[in-house]
């Protein structure tokens, strides 16, 4: 409940507006591209629906406490917590007291002392080592008006390896490949076996024996529309368990190169300009002499190559 708190606090519409002129979208998926492997906002159906009951019966054992598959997989699924659920936004304002109160409710009490929340001794504040994010600063003031404290981390390269080697952090900018069908590179940043290895991709020590189950049955699938149902079970369970904070992706890539570059016509789809870009090209040797005649005579070039 608490991490959906924190997450329902980042105030995307802000930070796209003034630090990345609107070009990002909120993510709502770990398939955001991927039409056919995304789940959809509202109450699963089919077969979809069905393996969700199945896992939440195996593995939730509500009388220890213990809930693998939250009842939101099945009948919310993944969804902006910046908005309501008819789609409308709501306001920061609104999110903020919509979070104190939720914190009062589960018992987190302001403390005059450090001017932040507290309960049975523990404070609720956290270091986030993310140096991508233009709008963490303003991510952290939102934070600190419901009460929440965290610090950013300024940490070198060196330090940041080991820290996530060693499991010795709170929270950490990370981003998973959900571009491509999903298997073991996916797999091994969620499996139960890699939670306590050193060094493993499991960062946030995610231990869900009902995502471990799903992702062992996708790693086998080789049947198309059976990996998109499982894909859509597993991105309700990770997104009602909020084990993120959902933040932002960008809707173009920009890069700057030498107009030299042959490229091909048709772009692999899915992939960012890194890939296209960066590994798909020849050099164009009628391209590279103009540029050369251009840059000894010092003027501009005016030929279109597009």
């Amino acid at each position: 409940r608490v991490r959906k708190i924190i997450a329902s606090l980042y105030d995307f519409e802000f930070i796209n507006d003034n630090f990345y002129e609107g070009t990002q979208d909120r993510l709502t998926s770990y398939f955001l591209r991927q039409k056919n492997l995304r789940a959809r906002p509202g109450p699963a159906e089919g077969r979809v629906r069905t393996i969700l009951e199945e896992l939440a019966q195996r593995h939730n054992r509500p009388g220890d406490g213990v809930i693998f598959v939250p009842s939101e997989a099945t009948e919310v699924g993944p969804y902006d917590p910046g908005k309501s659920g008819d789609g409308s936004q709501i306001p920061i304002e609104l999110r903020i007291q919509m979070a104190n109160q939720e914190l009062d409710r589960l018992g987190w009490q302001w403390d005059s002392a450090s001017g932040f929340r507290i309960k049975d001794g523990m404070d609720l504040a956290f270091e986030i080592n993310d140096g991508v994010d233009d709008g963490l600063f303003h991510f952290t003031q939102i934070l600190e008006m419901a009460g929440i404290k965290a610090n950013m981390a300024n940490l070198s390269k060196l330090e940041q390896q080991g820290r996530y080697k060693n499991f010795r952090f709170d929270v950490a900018h990370v981003w998973y490949d959900g571009r491509n069908a999903p298997g073991q590179e996916l797999a091994r940043h969620f499996l139960s076996a890699e939670a306590d290895i050193r060094g493993s991709r499991n960062l946030m020590g995610l231990k869900n024996p009902a995502i471990d189950e799903v992702l062992n049955i996708l790693m086998a699938l080789e049947d198309h529309k059976e990996v998109g149902i499982y894909a859509r079970v597993f991105d309700r369970i990770m997104f009602a368990n909020w084990y993120v904070i959902p933040k932002l992706w960008p809707r173009y890539d920009f890069g700057a190169y030498w107009n030299t570059m042959g490229q091909p016509e048709v772009y692999a789809g899915g992939l960012w300009y890194f890939y296209n870009v960066l590994w798909f090209w020849w050099e164009d040797a009628d391209r590279r002499e103009a540029l050369e005649e251009a840059m000894e005579a010092g003027v501009g070039i005016t030929d279109n190559y597009d």
